[in-house]
Formats: C-alpha cells, sequence, structure tokens
C-alpha cells in the first residue's frame, strides 16, 4: 500500500527547493490516460500541474511507488509544500481490466470487510516497507507512522482515509488523507488528497474533495 509514501515524497523533496507549479492545461483542463483510455476532468482551483522542479517532485513519488502508475499529479499553485496536493493512481494490476462501477464497488468492500486486510493496514509494516521505498528513491531515511483506514463506500466511491506523520531528519510533517477509490469508463481509479493535519475533519474533508473530484473525470474520444 505505497500511497503512504506519496506525501512523504512530495515533503521530502519540495522542502528542499520549492517553486511554484505551472497550469500548462488548456481551458483549465487537466487530461490523463489509463493505458488506451483517455480521461478529463476540470483543473481544481488553486491547483497546477507541475512544470519546472514540481515536475522534478511529480517523478519522484511515482518512482517511489512500485504498486500504481500515477495517472495524474496537481500540486498547489502556490509552491507550499505543505499546501494540499493531488494525485490519480491506478494499480499496476488494473491499468487493463475492463469493470463497472458496480462491479468495482462491490469487490471493494468485500475486501474492506476482511480482517487480514484491516490488520495489514494496521500492522505498521505497510509503514516500514513504504518508508523503505521511499528511503531507497531518494537516499535519505525516512520515518512513517499512523494508520489508513477502509471507511466505508457509497454508490460512487470506496474510500480510505487517516492521518499520517513523516520524519526525515529534521524535517516533519502530520497529514490529512482521503483517497476515493472507483471507476470512470470502465477504468479502475483512484482519487488522493493530501493536506495539513486538521484531525478527523480535515480526514472527512479531504474524503469528500476526493469524491466531489471522481465526479468531474469524463472519459475522453480517444
Amino acid at each position: 500500500m505505497s500511497i503512504r509514501i506519496m506525501w512523504a515524497a512530495f515533503v521530502v523533496v519540495v522542502s528542499a527547493a520549492a517553486t511554484p507549479a505551472v497550469a500548462l492545461s488548456k481551458a483549465g483542463v487537466a487530461t490523463f490516460h489509463i493505458g488506451s483510455a483517455g480521461f478529463e476532468m476540470p483543473l481544481p482551483a488553486g491547483y497546477c500541474l507541475p512544470a519546472g522542479h514540481s515536475a522534478d517532485v511529480a517523478q519522484v513519488i511515482a518512482a517511489g511507488d512500485k504498486e500504481n502508475v500515477t495517472d495524474l499529479s496537481l500540486f498547489s499553485c502556490s509552491g507550499d509544500p505543505f499546501a494540499n496536493y493531488i494525485l490519480i493512481k491506478t494499480p499496476i494490476p488494473a491499468l487493463t481490466a475492463d469493470v463497472t462501477r458496480e462491479q468495482a464497488l462491490a469487490g471493494i468492500g468485500k475486501v474492506f470487510d476482511t480482517n487480514e486486510f484491516q490488520q495489514l493496514l494496521s500492522s505498521g509494516e505497510l509503514n516500514g516497507r513504504a518508508a523503505k521505498e521511499l528511503g531507497s528513491a531518494i537516499g535519505r531515511e525516512i520515518d512513517l507512522s499512523g494508520e489508513l483506514k477502509p471507511l466505508g463506500k457509497d454508490a460512487t466511491c470506496g474510500y480510505l482515509g487517516g492521518i499520517m506523520q513523516v520524519k526525515m531528519e529534521t524535517t516533519a510533517a502530520r497529514v490529512s488523507l482521503g483517497a476515493c477509490l472507483s471507476v470512470v469508463g470502465r477504468r479502475f481509479m483512484a482519487v488522493y488528497v493530501y493536506g495539513p493535519d486538521k484531525g478527523t475533519a480535515g480526514v472527512a474533508a479531504e474524503l469528500a474533495e476526493a469524491r466531489r473530484l471522481m465526479e468531474t473525470i469524463r472519459p475522453t474520444a480517444d
């Protein structure tokens, strides 16, 4: 579950030399592909596509995740490394999956309900694995703590959320994370929204934003 390393990579790399991201999309629209399937979404207010140093950050984040393909990265236009950012990802085994939203959410619900899945998330094993992967990617020792939890599902999303803490040398940050796992155009994807820790209210806000963003994604003709 290497999504845990994403905020760590962002904090570590951007803190070294933060520069504003630059929106390069046409008419405020961000586009991405999952395999051969194209998608688009309105660029959320305050977010930009990565450019310059922010593009380097995006590559480091993607390189640290060995289990998913990063479909789209959106960073705060302010360049603040502790501001919100958004990632859309697809697990590698699901890149070519042809599935309906209803089928995917039914499967997600079954996985969420298993003791094995909940124990894996709470065991600390994934934190250690993610910290090792990130440390290898950036050449520094990282410590990750906190817990990501399954938070149910509705007709749109399966939800994951929690509060994570990242420590590296003299840098430390706590972050609220909310994720919406779903299907658009018969392709599986997950929208992850990250922001500074604001407790359970922060997690709830990130979950709501992840759901809202998922609902704005549309397939393109190509």
